[in-house]
């Protein structure tokens, strides 16, 4: 269902894609089961972006432009106040104009605590495992592959890029409800057989049996919708629900828009910190 409303976003920044059909998608992907499907949708610019290395790049550009990176400096507290906010760490203290916050899956208590009043965030904990062929030969070269199988479960293949043990697949459904501090944190194993299941059914070149099986966790909002918002001295990045990091040129961007009291290029209101959807 959500191919042909991401053919029309592509369409309209003139974004290059074409439909395949299921003979002709299987003839260029052989190691993924096409049954069920009559086309799908290929967009031939997309690739991988490596966590570790993007994120090391970004830093190493904000140390070049002047920034003051303070690795694993845990922060007590960001105090809002009538002329700007105070954050509070174990090196000091800093008092800026304004802060901008990303908290991550702590971001229903941080952000309730600031805000003054509870908003709508979820800390889940989703599972992804890792697969290779059965005869022990090198991961198949795939494309990222994303099944919208519904409203509420979407699957997703990633290739074995970078130092991956194998394919990456998960489901983009919403994990248990746990505490950002102290879980639980166990695998779920249930979700790692429901995916081999699917491992069996969609890519039948790969064995089954995950060589990895790992967790983290999502932000999730009610809506699925970021928060990009600002507060008073304060700038939210929070709710990514799972698909935040492709984003972070964007979101950097207006955050930064939102820090210097710029308008951002972008539909504000969708990512609003008191929509309703937040509010309960």
């Amino acid at each position: 269902p959500g191919a042909q409303a991401c053919a029309d976003a592509m369409a309209a920044c003139d974004a290059e894609h074409e439909w395949l059909s299921r003979a002709t998608a299987s003839a260029a992907y052989p190691h993924i089961d096409f049954a069920g499907y009559d086309r799908v949708l290929r967009h031939p610019a997309a690739g991988v972006c490596l966590a570790a290395g993007a994120v090391a790049a970004q830093v190493r550009l904000a140390r070049m432009a002047g920034v003051s990176v303070r690795e694993e400096t845990p922060v007590s507290s960001v105090e809002p106040g009538p002329d700007g906010v105070r954050v509070r760490t174990p090196e000091g203290e800093i008092e800026a104009r304004c802060a901008v916050v990303t908290p991550g899956p702590w971001a229903g208590r941080l952000l309730g605590e600031m805000l003054g009043a509870p908003r709508a965030f979820v800390a889940t904990w989703q599972t992804t495992s890792y697969y290779r062929p059965a005869d022990g030969s090198a991961p198949p070269e795939l494309p990222t592959f994303i099944e919208w199988t519904g409203p509420a479960v979407a699957w997703y293949a990633v290739p074995a890029v970078g130092d991956a043990p194998g394919v990456k697949l998960g489901d983009h459904d919403v994990g248990p409800t746990v505490d950002p501090d102290d879980g639980p944190f166990a695998l779920d194993e249930p979700r790692v057989r429901e995916t081999s299941e699917y491992v069996r059914r969609r890519f039948p070149g790969l064995d089954p049996e995950p060589v990895l099986a790992e967790v983290c966790h999502y932000t999730m909002t009610p809506d699925e919708d970021f928060v990009l918002d600002r507060v008073g001295p304060v700038v939210i990045g929070a709710g990514f629900s799972g698909h935040g990091f492709k984003f972070t040129p964007l979101v950097g961007e207006i955050l930064a828009d939102l820090a210097m009291g710029r308008t951002p290029d972008a539909p504000m209101a969708r990512f609003a910190a008191n929509r309703p959807a937040l509010l309960g």
